[in-house]
């Protein structure tokens, strides 16, 4: 669901609560210790897990910056030494 956007909407309503804080040059930390298993919402198992948590990460930074006023930074953090997957296969990229 949220790799297809299904959650962009309260991604939005949380930058705009940020912005209208001011806190709109915030850095956001999502997915934090993101290779981990001791989360749910970790990176998964599978590449096919992956590839989905890659989306809706980046569709969630995405809206987030689409807001008025936003100019947000997201630091996007691993677990150093814990399965070792390959960050390109579940790193969003930082073209927003």
């Amino acid at each position: 669901m949220g790799a297809r956007g299904a959650f962009t909407v309260y991604a939005k309503q949380l930058a705009r609560e940020l912005v209208s804080a001011g806190l709109g040059k915030s850095i956001i930390r999502l997915g934090h210790e993101a290779n981990g298993t001791w989360y749910a919402d970790n990176v998964g198992t599978t590449q096919a897990q992956w590839a989905q948590w890659k989306a809706f990460w980046r569709k969630t930074a995405l809206a987030m910056n689409s807001v008025s006023g936003a100019d947000f930074a997201f630091d996007w953090c691993i677990s150093a030494g814990y399965r070792p997957i390959p960050f390109s296969d579940y790193y969003q990229g930082t073209t927003w």
